[in-house]
């Protein structure tokens, strides 16, 4: 759902966009693409296709509340998560990249340890789960490098939901 009640229906080939009155905005197909992830934003949806047949890389198509399509982002590597990245971004986790795309695409790529399996946005942060760390990115600003932080190092046992061991 975005605000007013406009709502995103995603399906195996195509997204609609339907108002709150069942007026129908906008269809997106992707025929030739199959859907492996998806996350909401406050005024988009982001969807992350891979073409039939392949294992690696795929498209980011990211979807306005009004049905249009904001762009649409190519990327290399195995997917892993997609998370919100503030009020207007996203964050993509591959096997060994962490992409942040903001209002027209791309707009940085942090190389990170190929472990990531969850990332979490955190305002212009991402938060990186591994398999033995939990590790904070945050983007590159003008001039500067991006920084990363580790937050937590050593073996994640799964527990029961919500109690995972460390």
């Amino acid at each position: 759902y975005f605000d007013g009640g406009t709502v995103l229906a995603v399906g195996d080939s195509a997204c609609w966009v339907v108002n709150p009155s069942g007026t129908l905005f906008e269809k997106q197909s992707y025929p030739e693409y199959e859907l492996i992830g998806m996350t909401e934003g406050e005024n988009s949806a982001a969807l992350v296709l891979r073409r039939y047949g392949n294992t690696d890389g795929g498209r980011l198509l990211v979807v306005r509340s009004t049905g249009d399509v904001a762009y649409t982002a190519d990327f290399e590597g195995s997917f892993r998560d997609i998370s919100p990245a503030g009020s207007e971004g996203y964050w993509l986790l591959t096997g060994g990249e962490l992409l942040h795309a903001g209002g027209k695409g791309w707009d940085q790529r942090l190389d990170i340890p190929a472990d990531g399996r969850m990332v979490c946005g955190l305002g212009d942060r991402a938060i990186v789960l591994g398999l033995t760390s939990l590790t904070e990115y945050r983007p590159c600003r003008d001039g500067e490098r991006g920084a990363s932080h580790e937050l937590f190092t050593g073996p994640v046992v799964r527990g029961a939901p919500g109690r995972d061991i460390y």
